[in-house]
Formats: structure tokens, sequence, C-alpha cells
């Protein structure tokens, strides 16, 4: 008997169609090829530059995008409507990698909006938040759901001049290049506004959670270090290392102690105390938006504390084993000449795996600090 399911005599089986298929191919190539994508963001009712930064923040947040840079911002008058009738605007371009389809990255722009109480009443109404899909790599599609790029873009200098500021190379599919495109069009109604500032998404460090009891029941993001669990390891190894030492050396010749041992612990505490320094710094200068400020990313975040712990027990573990043949050669063997510079390797292993355990438990208290809630505002003159 044929238990094989023929689709093309079932009846219930619809033919899939064509532009279904280009969907999900599309879909699919974008997943594994993250494509170039420019948004422009708009505000001009509430504080608009916390707005602003608010949208870069969720958008920073958002599973498979990631802002790479963020314009100056400028102050607009209002488009297609009488002037003074409205408040200016802040503008503002960034520019994402993103492995989403562009009908998903509309969908997480229409969120956004609406989380900012986006109101859709008239055409060139006010609003608190505005987010434009400007281009999406090279694609132009004239689909009335979402027009790429967009339509007007090249016709906006508040769109055109901040995107110009982060990349001055960047043309439109069909217009030309943005630098000749905004020399045709000025800066009339555009004026930059140095003194405020937007910088890439905030990152809020919580890989660990503060609770000790939500800690053992498994809620933090990545368990701290615990200094008793090294300091565990390390007793433990020390005394097994002194124990087959005494034994190793009655019943034939203990092996020396490389000089290797300190150096490479050495060399991994220098990393990590740079490593922790350098993120130290990231989250210093994103706190306090510097221009040109680099975020730090969770992966980039989590690699580091996962590499400083594996590297904390595995120092923990040597340094003890050395300790314990230190010890061993300064009780019982410190008189055989030979023996003595093994003494001093062993006690500079020790030191180094201190030095790694300390590094490690350093970046862990860099990533644990919060973040400063310095929301910026607007003067008051420009609100």
């Amino acid at each position: 008997m044929n238990h094989g399911l023929n689709a093309q005599s079932d009846p219930t089986v619809q033919p899939v169609p064509a532009s279904v298929v280009e969907t999900v191919d599309a879909a699919d190539v974008t997943l594994s090829n993250p494509r170039w994508a420019v948004i422009a963001l708009g505000s001009n009712l509430g504080n608009r530059l916390e707005t602003l930064q608010g949208a870069i923040d969720a958008l920073g947040d958002t599973p498979g995008l990631r802002v790479k840079a963020v314009s100056p911002v400028y102050e607009t008058e209002p488009w297609g409507i009488e002037p003074g009738s409205q408040p200016s605007y802040l503008n503002a371009v960034i520019a994402l990698k993103t492995t989403l389809p562009p009908s998903s990255l509309l969908e997480r722009g229409h969120a956004i909006e609406e989380a900012f109480d986006r109101v859709r009443e008239e055409r060139w109404g006010p609003r608190t938040i505005d987010v434009d899909i400007v281009s999406y790599a090279e694609v132009v599609s004239d689909d009335p759901t979402l027009t790429l790029p967009h339509p007007r873009a090249h016709q906006r200098a508040f769109v055109l001049a901040p995107w110009h500021d982060i990349d001055a190379e960047a043309q439109i599919p069909g217009h030309g290049p943005i630098a000749e495109l905004l020399a045709d069009v000025g800066l009339t109604g555009v004026t930059a506004r140095p003194d405020l500032e937007l910088h890439l998404p905030r990152v809020v460090v919580s890989l660990f959670t503060a609770d000790e009891s939500a800690q053992k029941a498994g809620n933090g993001h990545v368990k701290q270090l615990r200094p008793a669990v090294l300091a565990g390891i390390f007793l433990v190894a020390g005394v097994l290392s002194w124990a087959g030492a005494r034994l190793w050396n009655a019943y034939g010749t203990l092996p020396g102690v490389p000089l290797a041992a300190p150096i490479v612990l050495a060399v991994i505490a220098v990393v990590l105390l740079a490593t922790a320094l350098s993120l130290r710094g990231r989250l210093k200068a994103q706190r306090e938006r510097r221009p040109g400020a680099k975020g730090v990313e969770p992966l980039m975040a989590a690699r580091a504390v996962v590499f400083g712990q594996a590297s904390a027990l595995v120092a923990a573990l040597v340094a003890g084993m050395y300790g314990g043949v230190g010890v061993f050669l300064f009780t019982d063997a410190l008189d055989v000449p030979a023996r003595r510079d093994q003494t001093w390797y062993a006690g500079a292993s020790v030191l180094a795996g201190a030095a790694v355990i300390a590094a490690a438990l350093f970046l862990e208290h860099v990533l644990k600090l919060p973040e400063d809630d310095d929301t910026a505002t607007e003067s008051p003159s420009h609100a």
C-alpha cells in the first residue's frame, strides 16, 4: 500500500502566491545578510530631545537591529504649514544595520511612535515623534505602504543635512548623492543645534542581579563570581597539590615549576584590567553624552564577563596548585639550591593568579555600576 502523499492530487492544497514566495525569499536573504538603513527622526511636542533619544534607545533595543551612527541635532520650521502655527521641530538621522526586512522595520517604527503617543489627526499636524525610513540598502519600491527611498527625502534639508553629517558619501537611489541634493535644496529654515546632543542607544548593563535571592534562583542573566568559591578552589587545589608534591618527592623526582605559569597569568590579568578600564571609559563617555561616544553592547559585555569568570576560575585552580607546591618546597626542600628558584616561581604564580581574580572582580564591578539617570533636557528658550 502506498502511504505517500501526493500534494498535487489533494484538492485542499492551494498553490502559494508568487508574491508570498518572493517575500519569504527576501526575508531569508536579509536574515543572513544585514542591510544598512537610514531613519529620520523628528519631534515638535513635549521634551523633544528626550523623545528623540528615547526613540533611538528603543530602536537600539530591537532584536536584529544595531544603531551605528547618530547625527547632530537640527532645529527646523514645520513643513507644509503656515510659519509660526506650530512649534519648531528637532530633527536627526540615524544609520543602522539590521536583519529585519523593511516591513518589520516599518512596524517597529510605528510601535515606537505609538509608545510615545504619536497622534495622526492631520497630515502636517504636530507630533511627539516621527520615525521615517528614508532608505533601506539599495531597495527601490513604490509600495504605497512603504515607498523606498522616502519619496520626499531628497527635497528636505532637515533630512539631508544630518544625513550628510554622518555619511557625506551617501546617495539616494534614483536621486543621486545627498551632498549635491543638499547643495540644491539649501539650509533655509534649518538650524544646527550644537548645544543639543544625541548619542548611541543607552545601554543599561543588567548582566547581574543585585538581589541575592534572585541570583540563587537563577534569575540573573549572569551569576557573579563568589570570592568564597574562588577561595575554596584555591585551598582545595593547594592542599591536594601539597600532598601530591610530598608523595611524588618521596617516590621520585618532583618536576620543576615552569616559569611560563606566572607569565601567562600576568598577561591574562593585564588583558582583563585593560578590558575593564576600556568598558568603564565607554560607559562614562556614554553617560556624559560625549560626541562620538561608543556604547557598550550587551553581547560585548557578556563575552568580557564570561572570559573574566573563566580566567578567574582557572587562575584560582592554577594558583592553588602552585601554591601547594611552593609551600612544600619552602618547608621541606628549601635547603636544595636548585629548588629555591622553583619556590620563587610558585610564589609568583600565586600572586599572578590573585591579580587575575582581582581584575575579573573589577570587571564585574564596572559592568554592575548603574547608569546615571540624567536624561538630557532642552533649554527653556527652545522647548
